[in-house]
């Protein structure tokens, strides 16, 4: 994430001209990155049903940030796809 104060002013200006978000340094949203082996993992265990998303398939959930410029600042790759999107 943007650390000092101009590199914050500029991400927030460039968000106000891209979109006409005020006061924004960053644009966050959770996706499912679809997976197979997951289910391999846990042969004759209940673990791998963690994974499935409420699509029905094996997946994990990842919450990227991206700033003004379409660069990733943060991502987090750590829930199951059976994991809520407000867990993070």
């Amino acid at each position: 994430m943007p650390i000092s104060q101009q590199e914050i002013y500029s991400t927030k200006k460039k968000f106000l001209n891209l979109a006409r978000f005020p006061r924004v340094i960053g644009a966050i949203d959770c996706t499912h990155i679809k997976n197979n082996f997951t289910r391999f993992l846990f042969i004759g265990d209940n673990s791998a049903e963690n994974f499935r998303n409420r699509k029905r398939y094996f997946s994990l959930n990842v919450q990227v940030v991206g700033d003004s410029d379409l660069w990733i600042r943060d991502i987090v790759c750590r829930g199951p796809g059976s994991t809520h999107d407000q867990t993070y």
